[in-house]
C-alpha cells in the first residue's frame, strides 16, 4: 500500500519533469508551491465525502487523505519559504 510520502514523492517528481516538458528546462517554482495546494484542497475534498459517505473511496479511508492534504501544504509551505 502507499503511504502519503510515497504519494507525495511521485506528485513532486510528476510535477517538477511537466513545468520542464512545458517551460523548456526552466522550472517556474512560483507554481509547485500553488500546485500543492491545489492537489491538497482535492485530497481534503475527497476526504470529506469519504467521511460523510461512510465509505472508503479508491480503497483509502478519509484519514488518508487528510493525511496527504497535510503533506501537501507542508511542501508547498516548505517550498515557499526555500526559493530564493
Amino acid at each position: 500500500m502507499l503511504t502519503p510520502i510515497a504519494i507525495a514523492i511521485g506528485v513532486n517528481i510528476v510535477i517538477k519533469s511537466a513545468l520542464r516538458t512545458f517551460k523548456g528546462g526552466d522550472i517556474k517554482m512560483k507554481k509547485v508551491p500553488l500546485i500543492y495546494i491545489v492537489v491538497g484542497v482535492v485530497s481534503v475534498l475527497i476526504g470529506i465525502v469519504s467521511r460523510l459517505a461512510m465509505m472508503p473511496i479508491l480503497g483509502l479511508e478519509s484519514r488518508a487523505f487528510a493525511g496527504f492534504a497535510a503533506l501537501c501544504f507542508l511542501l508547498a509551505i516548505a517550498i515557499s519559504v526555500k526559493k530564493d
